[in-house]
């Protein structure tokens, strides 16, 4: 008798924790298939203030590693016509 209420017991359960499962594996999978990357246009307006911000700071960064090169360039004794390729790149 007391073996019939365990068994209805962990049955109950697994049915309950299997419920939970089904409920989220398909929220999961409706969410990777059906979601969009929608974008509001304060959003995508914070997004391109940040990338110009990061796009300067690399492009200033970029500069200075382009006067070191010329400098160690000119130091080292490299040819004028080899200097003149550096600076065009």
């Amino acid at each position: 008798m007391m073996e019939n209420y365990v068994l209805q017991a962990i049955l109950i359960l697994v049915a309950l924790a299997s419920w939970e499962f089904v409920k989220l594996g398909v929220g999961r999978f409706f969410k990777k298939t059906v979601d969009t990357s929608y974008v509001t246009t304060t959003q995508c307006a914070g997004c391109q203030g940040k990338s110009e911000i990061e796009e300067k700071s690399v492009r200033e960064e970029l500069s200075q590693v382009r006067r070191i090169t010329l400098l160690i360039a000119m130091k080292v004794g490299i040819p004028e016509h080899e200097i003149v390729k550096l600076v065009k790149q």
